[in-house]
């Protein structure tokens, strides 16, 4: 689905900031929300692993890119993942991604806008083990 979202991006013909409005006039109005814009996330690593927080995201011109990554995040413990820190551009669609090392990655279902200046902090957590884990959304504010 991800990657059929991704796709479905890279393939507009019009920059990706139009999105909202493009839906809109296609469904009428109807059922079609506006991506929220946040500054930072938080991750939670709640699993029997080391994690490190990234950002996959998408640049205004279509390109899907992944971020550099934050430090180990070791069980029980949390981190502020800063897409600025780790070169996302201002305005990109983004997404929460979670390296899993010597594991099985996970990227987050649901999608922000990015900008610089919010003070909107969306709050992850993931559990499970390297290979079967869970990366949940906690919060958004």
């Amino acid at each position: 689905m991800r990657n059929e979202w991704f796709q479905f991006c890279r393939s507009l013909a019009f920059p990706i900031e139009d999105l909202h409005e493009y839906l809109l006039k296609a469904n009428d109005g109807v059922n079609v929300m506006a991506i929220q814009a946040i500054g930072k996330f938080i991750l939670d690593n709640g699993g029997a692993f080391v994690a490190r927080g990234a950002v996959a995201y998408i640049e205004q011109n279509g390109t899907r890119h992944l971020s550099a990554t934050t430090g180990d995040i070791l069980l029980g413990q949390h981190a502020m993942v800063d897409p600025a820190q780790l070169g996302v551009p201002d305005g990109s669609l983004i997404l929460m991604y979670v390296v899993v090392v010597a594991g099985t990655d996970n990227e987050a279902t649901q999608s922000f806008t990015f900008q610089k200046e919010s003070r909107v902090v969306a709050h992850y957590r993931i559990n499970g083990t390297t290979k079967i884990n869970t990366l949940s959304l906690i919060s958004v504010n």
